[in-house]
């Protein structure tokens, strides 16, 4: 609206913050590494907490996303909380509509963060369901286990064996040797209707 003067930070500054946040991000997973949370995923080929250790989980919520969204929160409402305390001493219109659009986009700012924190959902949630299940809720397992039970249908496998198939079409081929290529095909007609 204004012009104003507008300082830039130098190039370094950039370059200081990137290895802070490197840093940072390094030491969130220590303390999961030294408990032993981390799991090692061997479709994946890398190490991650694992998704039904409670603690795991837990200390990811709260440090990667309960804990810097409390400090923002705190910030961006310690600063609604000033803006309206010294609102009275505000004379001119043009500073009470100024005023009036940077608590509209305070509050937008705090629903976003709201909404990003709420994306640490899966972590709270995926623990409690391996405790519930006994197993931990895929697609790709669902459909397994749709693929596998069309084969006892079939005769190939007994009720028990399907308990076991849950992760991968891979282990229902190679556990029991039976390849799911004959599903695709359409089964001959006997002739009865």
């Amino acid at each position: 609206m204004y012009p104003i003067q507008t300082k830039h930070q130098p190039f370094s500054f950039y370059i200081i913050v990137s290895f802070g946040q490197w840093i940072f991000s390094a030491l969130e997973v220590i303390p999961s590494l030294l408990i032993g949370d981390m799991e090692y995923l061997h479709n994946d080929y890398h190490c991650q907490v694992a998704p039904s250790s409670m603690r795991g989980s837990l200390i990811v919520c709260v440090l990667g996303f309960l804990f810097p969204f409390i400090i923002i929160a705190c910030s961006y409402v310690y600063t609604i909380y000033y803006i309206r305390q010294h609102s009275s001493t505000i004379i001119t219109t043009k500073q009470r509509k100024s005023m009036r659009r940077d608590m509209i986009i305070l509050k937008r700012v705090l629903i976003i963060l709201t909404l990003l924190t709420s994306s640490a959902a899966p972590h709270a949630f995926f623990p409690v369901a391996y405790r519930f299940l006994g197993s931990l809720p895929t697609c790709e397992g669902k459909w397994v286990y749709d693929r596998c039970s069309q084969v006892k249908r079939h005769g190939k496998q007994s009720p028990v064996d399907i308990h076991l198939l849950y992760h991968s079409e891979n282990e229902c081929v190679t556990m029991y040797g039976t390849g799911l290529d004959h599903l695709h095909q359409q089964p001959k007609s006997t002739g009865i209707n």
